[in-house]
């Protein structure tokens, strides 16, 4: 019967790793099955309190859309402003469709009860709001269409009566029409409070206050004496009559609007407590959830750990099992390999036999030890190659330094070379025998070296050439600009003399034509003060004819004054008449009757101030007169004087004008002078310029050393300089500087600057 290590060894390693991988992984996917069935059951328990949560969430958002939803609604109804309507239509949906998507995620009947119920009482609470923007909306057309219009045309035709009875000075008219006034003004202002208060005391305060403005319309109306009076009274009549209809029909839209608001606060309180118990029942489901779900994990964890324990012993037990078997063999071969290493090439090999991998590692520690008794006779005969190429390297080494020494001749022929020519020198050449391979080279250079030597002097010969023919333009510009310098001075003196005399005509001419402005001046300002002396007595007769229009209307201002203190006296006895109801009035008419009379002051003095002023303003005009008439013969005299001035300054511009034409024909030779000039500076410039290129040529050329023999043999004899006697100048240099003078001071600049040409 075989051993355990027998029958094991005929399986390979993979096999064994895999068999017992394959029973650990057996293990943990029963352990994976037991968890994943008890995170099903968890998951699901989480998944339904993760929906319950989620309904809980959206109450809570429509729960805060509808407070939202409430505050924009009060806020609409104090504003009445479209854009509050529109967002509390958009809050409106909100809170809608959150209760829907509550309904859709509920599973229980009495939950989705709950929020059917939630939802109809939103539905209602919509409907009644709706009802009460419509009965706004009717109420304030109804105001702004109707008690507004026919409440402002009521107060205009009792203001028109009451102006109407002070005109006509009917103080009992006048006022029973203020009664009336206050009377109308208490009702509007009763029902105005009523609108932002809600207090039907004071609605009933505003009828009661158009109550007593109907009979004090009708007291008015017997008592009127005139058809067209009465007629007023009427039409005032059916105005308060449509106004009080209007008013009762506002009345009527804001007490329904009241119902409707009161209807919707009932309809939120409901709303409140279906929300409430929607709350309850979701808060019920949530801690069932929660319980359910923690058992499922209980036992969830309870198998995992079990499986997991199993899964952990069998695991260990086949670990040792397949490690001993692997591990033991392992060991053997692992000495057997050392000792070969160790050069004990006659070690035996265990294992050999064996059919595993084990084994055919045992077969390849055999062929080891095998190469390594093969390469210990390699080794012997790879030595005596070595010896043999030994010997054939030492015979290259010595071809590679002769073929350096070569390189190295001719390298440090050519430096040489270079280095000469970097200096200058064009007389050396290479002499020294160099290699048949490079013997070409020591050819090339020195055929170029003595043809740079051919190219230097010719360059030299040219620059020679070049300095002869620049002397030669130096000696002809200088001449010219001599005989240039005297046409100059001549010209720049007579153009200086014409000048002067052109200038003194010139200024002669113009003071004349100045003084003849003046003159004109003069005599435009004596006109137009004549003018203006006419235009100020004119003026003072308009002033005249004010200040007695003044004088009537202050007269008019006065009798106003005196009539308006009665008025106000008369008030006051009425007003003291009325007791206690009529303190304001009194209060009034006192301030009335003062104005009054500081009016009449103020009218009295002001007439006295206009006929003191009257008798000033024509004497003034008497005096603008007499001046209007001296202003005149000055005018006359001005105008003499005006064309003396006007014939000089013609005589003037004649002479000025025969100046300015021999004066342009002196500028014209000075133009032709300076061109001349011009040119002789170019050519100044250019001969300085050829001489300096000539020089830096030479300077080049002399950096060169080479056989001067064939160069002196063709040189050009140097040419020989004429001085050029000095000519004195027959104008007079003035002190004044023209163009042309500065043309000639640059010329001589530049002539100096040139060291030959200075010689001269």
């Amino acid at each position: 019967m075989l051993s355990f290590g027998s029958w094991n060894s005929r399986f390979k390693i993979g096999t064994r790793i895999t068999a017992g991988f394959v029973i650990v992984l057996a293990l943990l996917a029963g352990v994976a099955v037991s968890g994943v069935l008890g995170l099903s059951g968890a998951s699901h328990s989480f998944q339904e309190y993760a929906d319950e949560s989620a309904a809980s969430g959206k109450v809570a958002q429509a729960d805060r859309d509808f407070v939202a939803m409430r505050l924009n609604i009060q806020f609409y109804f104090d504003k009445g402003e479209e854009k509050v309507l529109a967002r509390v239509r958009e809050l409106g949906n909100d809170v809608r469709n959150g209760y829907a998507a509550v309904l859709a995620s509920s599973t229980s009947k009495e939950q989705q009860a709950m929020v059917r119920k939630v939802l109809d009482q939103f539905e209602q609470y919509v409907r009644t709001f709706d009802d009460a923007v419509r009965v706004q909306a009717e109420q304030i057309k109804t105001t702004n269409e109707g008690t507004i219009p026919l409440g402002n045309k009521l107060r205009s035709e009792l203001k028109e009566l009451m102006q109407t009875a002070a005109s006509e000075n009917d103080l009992a008219l006048a006022s029973q029409a203020g009664v009336a006034m206050e009377q109308f003004l208490w009702g509007r202002i009763n029902g105005l409070q009523h609108n932002f208060n809600r207090n039907p005391k004071l609605e009933e305060a505003a009828r009661a206050q158009f109550v007593l403005l109907a009979d004090t319309l009708k007291k008015i109306g017997e008592a009127a004496r005139t058809p067209e009076r009465k007629e007023k009274l009427q039409q005032m009549m059916k105005s308060m009559a449509a106004y009080t209809t209007s008013f009762e029909a506002t009345m009527k839209l804001l007490a329904e609007r009241s119902r409707l608001l009161e209807a919707e606060n009932r309809l939120s309180t409901a709303m409140i407590a279906s929300r409430g118990e929607v709350k309850k029942s979701q808060d019920a489901n949530l801690a069932a959830t929660r319980k359910a779900s923690e058992s499922d994990i209980s036992s969830a964890m309870t198998m995992s750990i079990a499986a997991a324990v199993l899964a952990l012993v069998l695991g260990i037990g086949l670990a040792w099992i397949i490690a001993r078997g692997i591990t033991r063999p392992i060991l053997s071969l692992s000495s057997v390999m050392r000792a070969i290493s160790g050069g004990k090439l006659d070690s035996e090999v265990a294992g050999v036999d064996r059919r595993d991998e084990i084994g055919e590692m045992a077969q390849a520690v055999l062929v080891f030890r095998n190469a390594g008794l093969e390469k210990v006779g390699l080794e012997q005969a790879a030595e005596q190659q070595r010896q043999a190429a030994e010997a054939e390297r030492a015979r290259n080494e010595a071809a590679q330094r002769e073929a350096a020494r070569q390189v190295a001749q001719v390298v440090d022929g050519l430096g040489r070379g270079l280095e000469r020519l970097a200096q200058g020198d064009l007389t050396y050449r290479v002499q020294e025998e160099w290699a048949a391979d490079y013997r070409k080279v020591q050819d090339d250079f020195n055929a170029a070296i003595g043809q740079l030597q051919d190219t230097i002097s010719n360059i030299a010969l040219s620059s020679s050439e070049v300095s002869s023919a620049a002397a030669e333009i130096s000696t002809s510009t200088t001449d010219l600009s001599q005989r240039t310098e005297e046409q100059a001075a001549s010209l720049e003196e007579t153009s200086a003399s014409m000048e002067e005399i052109a200038a003194t005509v010139k200024k002669n001419a113009e003071n004349a034509q100045h003084a003849n402005q003046l003159a004109q001046g003069t005599q435009e300002i004596a006109g137009r003060g004549g003018a203006v002396v006419a235009e100020a007595v004119n003026a003072m007769a308009r002033i005249e004819e004010s200040s007695r229009k003044i004088s009537d209307i202050i007269s008019v201002i006065d009798e106003i004054a005196r009539q308006t203190n009665l008025l106000a006296l008369n008030a006051a006895v009425e007003a003291a008449r009325a007791g206690e109801a009529g303190r304001g009035f009194a209060v009034v008419a006192s301030e009335v009757r003062s104005l009054a009379q500081r009016s009449s002051q103020a009218a009295k003095d002001i007439k006295d101030l206009i006929v003191g002023s009257s008798g000033q303003v024509q004497e003034g005009v008497e005096l603008v007169n007499r001046a209007g008439q001296s202003l005149s013969e000055i005018v006359e005299s001005i105008k003499n004087v005006a064309d003396i001035v006007a014939d000089i300054a013609n005589a003037s511009s004649e002479q000025a004008t025969g100046i300015d034409q021999v004066n342009r024909a002196l500028n014209q030779m000075d133009e032709v002078t300076q061109q001349n000039s011009a040119l002789v500076e170019e050519n100044a410039a250019t001969a300085k310029t050829l001489e300096e290129q000539q020089a830096a040529m030479n300077q080049r050329v002399g950096y060169f050393r080479f056989d001067r023999a064939g160069v002196a043999s063709h040189a050009p004899a140097p040419s020989v300089r004429k001085p050029v006697p000095q000519m004195k100048a027959t104008a007079q240099r003035t002190g004044r500087g023209g163009p042309v003078g500065r043309m000639q001071s640059n010329l001589a600049i530049a002539l100096n600057a040139d060291e030959e040409i200075a010689e001269f």
